[in-house]
């Protein structure tokens, strides 16, 4: 379940402000946006009153992260502002072990750490296998990641990543076809390992296509080779 630190940066997110600008909006100090979303602390009743004022239909969720308490009240809606909840963590090498069977797998994303060495992703499983009654805003994932899985590779990351492109055309060619990239602070792959709630908008587009890593993705989606280039070139 995710924390109040955390739904706090979500509605944040959902309305396009800063942490400084939130603060103004709200009437509070950015310090105090800071220890709340850092976690550090739980903001005093003013100041929860404050943030009531300013999501009026959404402070039931801020503070249970149940939107199912009241008819009136509402969540983050809009792209890239919903949250993903995982569900099961495998290792690419042993796809066929999941939980969850390939046929419900709706969406599959490769995560890249912003300092380009770590590579994992997730599975987005289809929504008609689990409800979405009471938390619509919050789609569920297989978190998949292996210990030398790198696009930057032509040893055994890349033996890795052949091994896990051959289980997909076997038993979803769509979902290959499909994939994308995003780019992720290393942070945020720590909060997906202990199976937690994340944010969409945590996961970033990558904006220079040319990047080794980024164009050895395109080439693996396609089916062709790709070769290690030293960094810095």
């Amino acid at each position: 379940m995710s924390s109040f630190g955390e739904r706090f940066s979500v509605l944040r997110k959902s309305v396009n402000l800063n942490r400084v600008q939130i603060a103004k909006k709200i009437g509070v100090k950015s310090t105090m946006v800071d220890r709340i979303e850092n976690e550090q602390s739980f903001p005093r009743a003013d100041v929860v009153q404050k943030i009531a004022e300013f999501f009026p239909d959404k402070i039931l969720w801020l503070l249970t992260g149940d939107i199912c308490l009241g008819a009136t009240q509402t969540y983050p809606r809009g792209e890239g502002h919903g949250l993903i909840r995982i569900v099961d963590a495998i290792d690419v090498r042993w796809c066929e072990k999941m939980k969850i069977k390939s046929q419900f797998l709706d969406q599959l994303i490769l995560i890249q750490t912003s300092e380009w060495n770590v590579l994992a992703g997730i599975f987005i499983v289809k929504e008609q296998i689990y409800s979405k009654s009471c938390y619509p805003h919050i789609r569920q994932a297989v978190f998949i990641e292996s210990g030398n899985m790198n696009f930057e590779s032509n040893h055994g990351g890349m033996l890795v990543l052949e091994q896990f492109r051959e289980w997909l055309a076997c038993n979803r060619p769509d979902l290959l076809l499909t994939a994308e990239m995003k780019k992720a602070d290393i942070s945020l792959i720590e909060k997906i390992r202990e199976k937690t709630e994340i944010c969409e908008s945590d996961l970033c587009e990558i904006i220079d296509r040319k990047n080794v890593a980024f164009v050895a993705f395109e080439k693996w989606v396609a089916g062709e080779k790709w070769v290690e280039t030293p960094r810095g070139e």
